[in-house]
């Protein structure tokens, strides 16, 4: 299972991509955010919402929430959006083996994060 995200990740995938430019306009959230990813124990997390049947956001969903880089970006109308966009699609759980559903879902507990994709694992 990878657990190294990064910028460089992201900006190789076609999707991802798109959504560098934002990461790099607030580089502290980024930071946070890539670290997060990068936990061992949140891929576990992202893979158990996941296996529940909840958008694999709902595993780190109030620990991104709870950055203070984050907070600071995700509390502002400047870019705040977009940059919730960038942290699902960073979290896509493609680099963890699993594959698209096609519907979205809640993410529980979040407050800034209304829904996300889910996933299956492939087979």
């Amino acid at each position: 299972m990878p657990t190294n995200f990064t910028i460089s990740n992201m900006s190789s995938d076609r999707h991802g991509s798109t959504y560098v430019a934002e990461l790099e306009r607030f580089p502290d959230a980024a930071i946070e955010l890539f670290e997060i990813l990068s936990d061992h124990d949140n891929a576990v997390r992202l893979e158990t919402a996941s296996e529940l049947g909840l958008s694999a956001l709902s595993g780190i969903a109030t620990r991104v929430e709870a950055s203070p880089a984050i907070a600071r970006v995700l509390g502002t109308g400047d870019g705040a959006k977009r940059f919730r966009q960038a942290v699902g699609v960073a979290g896509r759980m493609e680099a963890l083996g699993w594959t698209k559903t096609g519907i979205k879902g809640v993410v529980v507990n979040a407050t800034c994060f209304g829904k996300a994709e889910r996933y299956v694992q492939q087979s």
